[in-house]
């Protein structure tokens, strides 16, 4: 049985064969949407992946010590928003990417573009390209 209360992302993450090895990153991301909803599905991927995600404005990257930033949609951003070496890497989340989109991302040095509906395993791989190396800790094998 499970429970009322799951979230999308919670249902997918109990389908989920478990490893042997837990991976876990550190560190904040920012998500910035205005959809309280998306806000609460990202916030779950996010901890399953290790990190601590906090609401961040649309249009405003965020300031201070944030690993990545979620932007849910182009309406997210600010159209004349350029990447820096010093800003955290932005992953930007379409509804049906297309390859004008994918250009524009590129030009603008975001980081990845991930398709909505989003896939957890599609979101901790673009986790892994984008984020320094993880740390791994053993978990204990529940079958010995």
């Amino acid at each position: 049985p499970r429970a009322r209360t799951l979230t999308p992302a919670d249902r997918l993450l109990q389908t989920m064969a478990r490893p042997a090895v837990e991976r876990r990153r550190q560190g904040r991301a920012a998500v910035l949407t205005a959809r309280r909803d998306q806000f609460a599905v990202l916030a779950d991927l996010c901890l399953a992946a290790g990190l601590e995600a906090c609401p961040s404005a649309p249009g405003s990257l965020p300031a201070g010590d944030v690993a990545i930033c979620l932007a849910d949609g182009w309406e997210s951003l600010r159209k004349d928003e350029q990447c820096t070496p010093t800003s955290p890497p932005i992953m930007l989340l379409l509804d049906w990417p297309r390859p004008h989109d994918l250009d524009w991302a590129e030009q603008l040095g975001i980081a990845g573009v991930l398709g909505l509906p989003l896939l957890v395993t599609d979101f901790l791989a673009a986790l892994d390209r984008v984020l320094p190396p993880r740390v791994e800790v053993a978990v204990a094998d529940p079958a010995a």
